[in-house]
């Protein structure tokens, strides 16, 4: 009888109670398991397994939390405010600290705070002749956008353990002042610049190792040498970025631009400045590419600043505002489709021991010369 009773009262009272404890002993690990990481590689992994819908819940909800990304970018400031204006459209809480450095100096100065484990930038924007060079402080994220881009403007992969995202290509054009050369005189082709009854008269960027890369890849390297070196006998003005080379043109500094972007000759054209321009020939785009940071210290804020930045409605939204670039997104409607551009060779990245070798053969070429 005692002990029918005692199995009752276990029944009633114990077990329950047992139950109970264990209960709340598990409820901590299972809710920090379902916790979004805060830092390091765990976070790409994370956001990586969750769908995208899900993902990009996670990434409002934690990027808000940050509250804040630092962004280092070799573009322009004016270029950069239009994209952080449109961002803090859509997330106006989350603050976009803008940092300009030139295109030389974002990846020493990134791999520099990398060495050292005090990494500043949180997402980085950057021609993507770089990348390479840099591979090692970008993180594995491929935004929830990266199937809906053309190949060519994927740089990477999670599978390479880095990523980047050609968010848009700038079309390098042969500009002129038509006050000073007319349409038909003018070069249409590089081919045509590197004439040289052109020579003094010209001018072009000092970042010219993704068009000596290019060239080796499209002519071989005899045909290549041969090129770029009539380019160089030109004795160009050499200009430290495609704004200034624009600017160069439009105030008169110099008759012919190569390797500018059509997009600013065609600003150049609506303030009213007398220059013209072709689209390059053979055509090649420079990308401005977007990636997050491995050791940022507001992932999700970087991330979702990438996810922004790849979407067809914010590429949509900028192509209104700058004409004369081209997007890879294909979900998108825009006034110059990539679909039509087959022979486009966008810039890749170059590797560090081919990049040394082709900045020593532009320096020799283009700026001791000068």
């Amino acid at each position: 009888m005692a002990t029918a009773r005692f199995k009752r009262l276990f029944q009633r009272c114990i077990v329950p109670a047992v139950a109970t404890l264990c209960l709340q002993m598990l409820a901590p690990s299972a809710s920090a398991q379902g916790a979004p990481p805060q830092s390091g590689a765990a976070v790409w992994t994370y956001l990586a397994a969750l769908p995208p819908a899900q993902r990009m819940t996670v990434l409002q909800q934690e990027a808000t939390r940050e509250g804040k990304l630092v962004l280092y970018g070799a573009i322009a400031i004016e270029r950069a405010q239009i994209l952080i204006d449109l961002f803090h459209k859509d997330y106006p809480n989350i603050d976009v600290q803008f940092v300009r450095l030139t295109t030389t100096d974002l990846p020493q100065r990134l791999m520099i705070e990398q060495r050292a484990n005090r990494a500043n930038a949180d997402a980085v924007i950057i021609t993507s002749d770089r990348l390479d060079i840099m591979s090692a402080a970008l993180a594995p994220y491929e935004p929830t956008s990266w199937s809906d881009f053309d190949p060519r403007f994927l740089n990477g992969g999670k599978n390479k353990g880095w990523t980047a995202v050609n968010y848009e290509v700038m079309m390098e054009a042969i500009a002129w002042r038509t006050d000073r050369i007319s349409k038909i005189q003018a070069p249409k082709t590089l081919d045509e610049v590197a004439d040289p009854k052109w020579k003094g008269r010209t001018g072009t960027v000092t970042s010219l190792e993704h068009l000596v890369d290019s060239y080796g890849t499209l002519y071989g390297q005899a045909v290549a040498t041969e090129k770029v070196g009539k380019l160089a006998a030109l004795d160009n003005h050499l200009y430290p970025s495609i704004a200034g080379l624009s600017e160069g043109l439009g105030s008169g500094q110099i008759d012919l631009a190569w390797g500018v972007s059509a997009m600013r000759i065609i600003r150049l054209q609506k303030a009213g400045a007398p220059v013209d321009f072709v689209y390059e020939s053979p055509a090649f785009g420079v990308p401005d590419a977007i990636a997050v940071t491995t050791q940022a210290k507001n992932p999700y804020a970087a991330a979702l600043f990438m996810e922004f930045l790849t979407s067809a409605k914010t590429l949509e939204a900028v192509d209104k505002t700058e004409p004369g670039l081209v997007f890879g997104n294909r979900k998108g409607t825009y006034s110059k489709p990539v679909a039509s551009l087959q022979g486009l060779t966008i810039f890749g990245p170059i590797s560090e021991s081919n990049y040394r070798t082709e900045n020593r053969e532009v320096q020799s070429l283009f700026i001791r010369r000068n």
